[in-house]
């Protein structure tokens, strides 16, 4: 055990942590913007700066490992005015254009700002105070990392808006992500700034503190199906999301709450994709029973079907092949739902919300219209200016689930999570070295 002191106070820290570690487990605020748990600690947003007693210089507290007799001051004048002066650098490119942000008030980069309470922006040159040459050096530097990605399906990337954090880098499975350019023009971009060609997991959306990454949606588009009193909108929920609530919407937000969100948003009915699960698992027994096969993937996880088409391919033919649960949920609602309520298919607009970042593939087949994940329907709230404080409604009086329908099980399946495991598993079944059996994989 060792012990430091941290703003005169003595703490005990494990050997191998980093200062930030151990003022995180004793609630002692550092600002980050880099840092991200689990992910390599890149010390490039020199924001979680600190002053110790055994260095001349501020040192960052994320790459700091503790040692006997280590001081530190978080909060001295030198750590406080170097802080302020890089997050005032960072924010120069975000400065006002918050209004029209996705992330506004969910953005790392503005709570920090907010934070600091930065008004006065140094880094951010008045008109008076530049030329018309140098203006228009900065249009086109601008302009230059303004790199908008609309051919992928899933992700919007807008370059300009990138804090160069690296976690996309050191979070994406596939490696996707690296630096173009050099010394002053580096930049985070996919290889040669092609449209991104991965396999959608979210990983990067997930982590991205800005807007640099974002789902890919149309709000306007949606909003105006939502409110077109022709069409029924339907909002079809995989159960997993339910178990996130508290992740976007705080504690207070419960499912009856979020149930009534939906119904303010201007979803007439609501249903639980388990209508369409029982049927997904008969049929991958079904198609298990009939396959020889040594080895079978589940085809749930889309990200890792992608995963196979592009680094496994000779494998395809072990993926289960059958409807993923949305276009058996769409053929049913746009179908049997339809023809039941006596209700032109063409006029029932079908959204799904779900974890899976990679079934916005699905938009546009076989009846899927939109899909959306649960930050998208949070934004989508603050879209359409809904109160979610006071939406509450009753489960019991919507279809969420069909109690006639006959609960079939998942298959049981040998699991394998995370990109190394995954590899290797695939690497072996190529050579027939291992387990035979059903699997599922996840990133």
């Amino acid at each position: 055990m060792i012990k430091i002191k941290i703003n005169g106070k003595i703490y005990q820290a494990e050997k191998g942590e980093t200062v930030l570690d151990v003022c995180r487990k004793n609630g002692i605020r550092i600002p980050t913007l880099c840092h991200f748990e689990g992910l390599p600690k890149e010390q490039v947003c020199r924001l979680c700066l600190v002053e110790t007693n055994k260095h001349s210089r501020l040192r960052t507290s994320c790459g700091l490992k503790v040692e006997d007799g280590l001081e530190i001051k978080t909060e001295s004048e030198n750590v406080q005015k170097a802080r302020r002066i890089n997050l005032e650098l960072l924010w120069a490119d975000h400065a006002g254009r918050c209004s029209t942000c996705y992330k506004n008030r969910n953005c790392e980069l503005q709570n920090l700002a907010e934070e600091e309470k930065l008004e006065n922006f140094h880094f951010v040159p008045r008109r008076d105070e530049i030329t018309q040459k140098e203006e228009l050096e900065l249009v086109r530097d601008n302009l230059s990392r303004e790199v908008v990605d609309k051919k992928n399906p899933c992700i919007e990337k807008k370059g300009s808006l990138c804090v160069e954090c690296r976690r996309c880098i050191n979070v994406c499975p596939t490696q996707e992500f690296g630096f173009n350019f050099r010394s002053g023009q580096v930049k985070v971009e996919t290889p040669f700034g092609k449209s991104l060609d991965c396999i959608f997991c979210g990983k990067c959306v997930e982590v991205c503190p800005v807007a640099s990454l974002i789902p890919k949606n149309d709000f306007k588009k949606i909003k105006e199906t939502l409110d077109d009193g022709k069409k029924m909108a339907v909002a079809v929920i995989d159960p997993e999301i339910l178990e996130n609530l508290e992740k976007y919407f705080g504690e207070e937000m419960s499912q009856a709450e979020f149930l009534g969100l939906l119904r303010q948003l201007g979803f007439e009915k609501i249903f639980s994709l388990e209508l369409a699960e029982s049927e997904f698992n008969q049929k991958t027994q079904e198609f298990i029973k009939n396959s020889n096969e040594q080895y079978l993937f589940s085809g749930a996880n889309l990200s890792f079907n992608f995963y196979i088409e592009k680094y496994f391919p000779k494998l395809r033919a072990n993926l289960v092949q059958i409807d993923l649960p949305e276009i058996i949920m769409s053929r049913w609602v746009k179908r049997d739902y339809a023809r039941q309520e006596k209700i032109n298919p063409e006029d029932i607009k079908l959204f799904f919300l779900t974890k899976q970042l990679a079934k916005k593939t699905l938009e546009g087949e076989k009846g899927v219209d939109f899909v959306l994940t649960l930050p998208e329907v949070e934004r989508l709230a603050k879209y359409c200016k809904i109160d979610k404080e006071t939406s509450k409604a009753d489960f019991n009086r919507f279809v969420l689930k069909n109690k006639f329908i006959e609960k079939i099980e998942k298959p049981e399946a040998i699991k394998v999570s995370g990109i190394k495991n995954i590899q290797k598993s695939l690497s072996n079944m190529k050579t027939r070295k291992a387990e035979e059996g059903f699997y599922e994989f996840g990133f």
